[in-house]
């Protein structure tokens, strides 16, 4: 980038004003470096909504290609207002900030008419998975961090974890921010970058293709838990990871894994938003946290896992810590499940469900 700014810099007579955007933060070395006199507005609140489509822009300005959507896929505008909002919504650059849409795959989701995960089509993101694996990355803590602004506001070529350039590349954005901790809380900012990244994470993190996750297991899968049967989808995944040690990269990412229970929550994690699921791992609550919530329109299941344990050690563990008790006020019924899998059979052992 060097060439580049040395340019920008011979013609500053020229220059009434420059306007620079990108990923990464990048140091400004010295008083000698090539380009020395700039403002990063990066996190100011002024500027936090220059770069994408803000809420109201989205619903007035919008309007008309909601409702042609609507058509398009027989509901309401204000539905399709929700899905479009799930979808490309959520970026925040400040501690005081509007909600902004991801502007290239909103306008390209109504040039198309079609509601997809337009921002991974001409890529993948090879470079972050790697510092992700370079950097033991625990992809459960992702849907929450707490963190300060010099844990992710900083350039990239000094960066100890993976958190910067997860920030800087808009795979985390703000969600939150406690002035009088002066801490932030950084989560995926939508459903189109959490289906994304998983299918960049498969491969990585438990040496699978997305297609062998999609094809046959998952239909499987999707219509138990649509019809409230998790003791048939857990039947289904139990046959699933039975079949995974002999697939290229598995017993390698079994063998390299320092947390066998952390392993298999990723897995779990990445198979349920490959399939559109909503879940949360590493939950808090007053008694702790609960290993997995699962979010279905008509019931909430909370998931706790075992390894080499057994099923009723994990049940035992969501009553005593009341990891379902914050949903059940929520109206949707509440079930929850012990999950113990076995590093012998390398596959679930038994589940209690309650």
């Amino acid at each position: 980038m060097q060439e580049f700014y040395q340019y920008v810099k011979i013609c500053d007579k020229d220059e009434q004003f420059v306007f620079i955007t990108g990923i990464s933060k990048f140091s400004q070395l010295s008083i000698f470096s090539t380009i020395n006199n700039l403002t990063n507005i990066s996190m100011q609140p002024k500027y936090a909504a220059i770069c994408g489509i803000t809420e109201k822009e989205f619903a007035t300005d919008m309007a008309p290609d909601i409702a042609m959507l609507a058509k398009e896929y027989e509901c309401t505008p204000e539905q399709m207002h929700d899905k479009l909002k799930r979808q490309y919504d959520g970026y925040r650059f400040a501690k005081e900030s509007p909600d902004v849409y991801n502007p290239f795959s909103l306008l390209k989701c109504f040039n198309q008419r079609n509601i997809a995960n337009y921002w991974f089509e001409s890529g993948t993101p090879t470079f972050l998975i790697r510092q992700m694996q370079h950097f033991r990355t625990d992809i459960t803590t992702l849907e929450e961090l707490n963190v300060q602004d010099f844990d992710f506001d900083q350039p990239t070529e000094v960066m100890n974890n993976a958190l910067p350039l997860l920030y800087q590349s808009g795979y985390l954005t703000i969600k939150g921010y406690d002035r009088e901790s002066e801490m932030y809380t950084l989560s995926i900012p939508n459903q189109e970058v959490r289906i994304g990244f998983t299918r960049g994470l498969l491969p990585a993190y438990i040496g699978l293709e997305n297609h062998q996750v999609v094809s046959g297991f998952a239909l499987k899968f999707w219509q138990a838990l649509k019809k409230d049967d998790l003791h048939l989808a857990l039947r289904e995944m139990q046959a699933y990871f039975a079949g995974l040690p002999y697939m290229d990269g598995f017993k390698k990412k079994l063998e390299d894994v320092s947390n066998l229970e952390g392993f298999y929550e990723w897995s779990m994690m990445l198979i349920f938003n490959m399939l559109n699921v909503y879940v949360q791992t590493q939950v808090r609550c007053a008694g702790g946290r609960a290993d997995m919530v699962v979010k279905m329109p008509n019931t909430i299941y909370v998931i706790e896992l075992k390894v080499n344990g057994t099923a009723q050690e994990a049940i035992d563990q969501i009553e005593e810590k009341g990891y379902a008790t914050p949903y059940l006020t929520d109206g949707r019924k509440v079930v929850k499940a012990g999950v113990n899998f076995s590093t012998k059979t390398k596959t679930i052992e038994d589940w209690i469900i309650k």
